[in-house]
């Protein structure tokens, strides 16, 4: 998704415009906008929660602080130990071959 974002603001959009299309359009798009897509109250709390501002930079998201799910904290502690834990499960495996 990071990726993403990046390759639309360099294809001219705003951060803003950017974000948008990945969160507020799809929300619209699926009939899901009364509980995704935007912050308010009532709505599902999933979020990235990063020091710096998106708006001016959407690479701020690669390095989150925290994030939300489901209203359930997840702190960069826990991220990093979750992360370690799949990494883990996956070190010594090789890639299988697509068909």
């Amino acid at each position: 998704m990071h990726d993403e974002l990046a390759l639309l603001v360099d294809a001219g959009l705003t951060p803003y415009e950017a974000l948008s299309a990945a969160t507020r359009t799809p929300a619209q798009l699926f009939d899901q906008f009364g509980d995704l897509g935007t912050l308010a109250p009532g709505k599902s709390a999933n979020l990235v929660m990063v020091s710096d501002n998106p708006l001016l930079d959407v690479s701020a998201l690669r390095q989150p602080e925290a994030v939300i799910i489901g209203g359930v904290l997840l702190d960069r502690a826990t991220l990093d130990r979750r992360l370690a834990e799949i990494a883990s499960q996956f070190a010594g495996r090789q890639p299988q071959a697509q068909q």
